[in-house]
């Protein structure tokens, strides 16, 4: 079932501040800027987001050393209490190309204070610098280091889950497939918001190009970079609408706008 709902207004209105101080800046259209160039504005326009007031909550930055050598920070958020508490481990949105754990601070505050659950959240590699499978392995490693780690994260072992919004939803959504065949990474739980789930461009919404916020060439602009050719597209870890069956994958949520 659809619920349709208002635009609330003190979203309309920041997004309307955000539109201003672009325009000041005389920002380009996503599609002809490098990364660096995208980045740069995209710190700009973070700096409208306040830091959301949550209290109740604990939170430990820490890093995960990775099989390939790289360190992968992660924070982690427990709510107050004994547990043992729910896990998720979230991925932040930002195409692939931008985004961290600062973008993602806010949700993963509120999640973990409101819904009573631990928040891995992963500061992945990101493109076009760490194209794919980068950000995926990742994402991986992240969730096996969260199951060999939970009783000091004081998780539960029943209810442990992935998130993420747009990219990251994405690559949560790769990942619970990845994982539902190893009895030793149950997975029991997905949340995505807006996620991208299909590399794909022949959908209604594609066909109708809607010229505001990501439009068609922003999508394949972000595509692009994260990529080493199209054909890697039809891939179930690239495209997790393209997986054959959803037997075993754990309930999910999907928040869409």
């Amino acid at each position: 079932m659809k619920v349709k709902a208002n635009l609330n207004p003190q979203v309309s209105s920041l997004l309307h501040t955000i539109n201003e101080k672009m325009t000041e800046l005389n920002h380009p259209p996503l599609d002809v800027l490098t990364p660096e160039q995208s980045r740069e504005f995209y710190s700009v326009a973070r700096e409208f987001f306040p830091t959301m007031s949550v209290n109740g909550i604990g939170i430990e930055d820490t890093f995960i050393p990775s099989i390939k050598g790289h360190d992968i920070p992660i924070r982690i958020y427990t709510p107050s209490g004994h547990g043992p508490f729910p896990v998720m481990v979230y991925s932040h949105g930002g195409g692939w190309v931008f985004g961290d754990l600062e973008s993602a601070d806010n949700i993963c505050r509120y999640v973990s204070r409101y819904a009573g659950i631990i928040v891995v959240s992963i500061g992945y590699r990101l493109a076009p610098e760490h194209k794919y499978p980068s950000a995926f392995q990742d994402v991986i490693e992240a969730i096996k280091w969260t199951f060999r780690n939970l009783e000091k994260l004081k998780g539960d072992n029943t209810r442990i889950g992935v998130g993420g919004e747009s990219s990251g939803g994405n690559l949560a959504a790769a990942s619970a497939i990845y994982f539902r065949d190893f009895e030793e990474y149950n997975l029991t739980f997905q949340v995505f918001i807006t996620p991208v789930l299909d590399y794909y461009f022949d959908t209604l919404s594609y066909r109708a190009n809607y010229r505001y916020n990501l439009t068609n060439e922003k999508m394949k602009w972000f595509w692009n970079h994260y990529l080493n050719s199209p054909d890697e597209g039809k891939e179930i870890f690239v495209s997790p609408l393209k997986v054959p069956s959803t037997k075993h994958l754990p309930r999910t949520l999907i928040y869409e706008c």
